[in-house]
């Protein structure tokens, strides 16, 4: 949550989603499925988004891949429907 909150913080971001994926190599990797505020981020944001988050939160906290999306699929009580996305982006 406190990735969730910062990205969404740094304006670029009008949502966005980070969770666990499955990685055949390192067992797990941290994903952002996000939708964009503006025109759509590039490798160069990412980059950014990350050297600032390991600046304000830590070390640990690093997203390893970003997923850009035009709307956040959400469950009946209006939350954004993390299995759903996980089964949709598994490696």
């Amino acid at each position: 949550r406190r990735i969730e909150d910062f990205l969404v913080a740094q304006c670029c971001f009008e949502e966005c989603v980070v969770l666990g994926l499955p990685d055949p190599i390192m067992g797990e990797k941290v994903a952002c499925i996000y939708v964009a505020k503006h025109p759509p981020c590039n490798e160069s944001h990412y980059r950014t988004l990350n050297q600032n988050l390991q600046t304000q939160l830590g070390r640990e906290f690093v997203v390893d891949v970003f997923f850009e999306v035009t709307e956040l699929p959400k469950n009946t009580n209006g939350k954004i429907d993390k299995l759903r996305l996980r089964e949709q982006y598994r490696a």
